[in-house]
């Protein structure tokens, strides 16, 4: 999860002052997510993440930051999901790809994680 998208000084509160004033956009929410996740709120954060990506649906950012919040929380079947929205977005994405293929050995489903890894190969060339 990219942390670094916020100034160091700026909080979870400050975010949600400032949604008060404003009517917020998924860049908001997006921030918003991250905030949370930077505190370990990984809850609040995937429900920011998901409430970005339902007003960008072509965000792979937020999604991306939102598979790692279902990571953190043992959610693999929601990160599943995640990632394959991530993998339809953008087929070519190495990290939704790794992920997936680490989250169904997870999951106990090898050939699936055997499938991604295949993937992998033929987006790196490896």
């Amino acid at each position: 999860m990219d942390v670094r998208v916020l100034p160091s000084t700026m909080n979870v509160a400050s975010l949600a002052d400032g949604a008060l004033q404003n009517e917020p956009d998924w860049h908001f929410y997006c921030n918003l997510g991250t905030s949370y996740a930077s505190t370990g709120d990984y809850a609040n954060a995937s429900r920011a993440l998901e409430r970005a990506f339902a007003l960008n649906p072509v965000s792979v950012d937020a999604l991306v930051n939102l598979a790692d919040c279902y990571g953190k929380l043992k959610a693999y079947d929601t990160r599943v999901r995640v990632l394959n929205k991530i993998v339809t977005l953008c087929p070519t994405n190495a990290q939704a790809l790794g992920d997936l293929a680490a989250t169904y050995e997870l999951l106990g489903n090898k050939n699936k994680a055997e499938e991604h890894r295949g993937k992998i190969r033929k987006v790196t060339g490896q």
